[in-house]
């Protein structure tokens, strides 16, 4: 899961850099893995802002 996260989330910064569309596609995992997500997606939404 982190796993898909991370290149989903880099994959998107790559394509754009589209902030609204980053945060619907943690919409979108929270529906499968809301923990998950929550533990996970600050920290990678800060690695790919550097």
């Amino acid at each position: 899961m982190e796993y898909t996260l991370e290149c989903h989330a880099s994959k998107v910064y790559q394509h754009g850099k589209n902030d609204e569309k980053l945060e619907m596609n943690w919409a979108y995992y929270a529906s499968d893995n809301l923990r998950v997500l929550q533990s996970k997606s600050m920290r990678i939404t800060s690695l790919i802002r550097q």
